[in-house]
């Protein structure tokens, strides 16, 4: 089974060959990538396209032709669809860049004693932080999303298992 991780959301047609306006919520280019393969979701799976051409019309949004997709009524079918890729193109585990797909995730504490939910994710010179709701009380937190914290990200279960110092929650 492939290990795919959301990157971004299709949003509606484009012209009239069966382009599609996506948006994608990481930095640097895995478009350009040889053999570049999305993956669409359609009806709960996901199902891979070849990326025939692309560009991007502004930061973070692109134009897009997917290889069989070929008409605007066919690309219509694929508006809000999620856009996923291979987490092996990403590399690492999670880089600063794609930290905004965690929002909505759980995170657990390795010693089980903390859970919680991702309500945002905020940026700040120095740190990535992540802005959690906390299990069982109306308070919220601040995280430091930092590699050495995070243990196992579960993208299926959407759950960030996080060996968290004592005292920080």
């Amino acid at each position: 089974m492939l290990d795919l991780i959301e990157i971004g959301r299709v949003h509606k047609p484009h012209g009239h060959r069966g382009a599609l306006r996506i948006t994608i919520e990481t930095e640097g280019d895995i478009l350009s990538q040889e053999s570049s393969f999305l993956f669409l979701e359609i009806m709960g799976s996901r199902v891979p396209y070849k990326v025939q051409s692309y560009k991007e019309s502004e930061p973070g949004s692109y134009i897009i032709k997917l290889k069989y997709i070929d008409t605007p009524e066919s690309a219509a079918d694929y508006a809000n669809s999620p856009v996923f890729v291979e987490r092996e193109r990403i590399g690492g585990m999670v880089s600063d860049h794609y930290y905004p797909v965690l929002t909505g995730y759980k995170i657990i504490g390795t010693d089980n004693t903390f859970t919680g939910t991702i309500v945002d994710i905020m940026e700040y010179p120095q740190q990535i932080m992540a802005k959690v709701s906390v299990s069982g009380h109306k308070s919220e937190c601040l995280i430091p999303l930092v590699e050495p914290w995070i243990v196992h990200i579960d993208h299926d279960k959407r759950e960030l298992t996080m060996d968290l110092p004592p005292g920080l929650v």
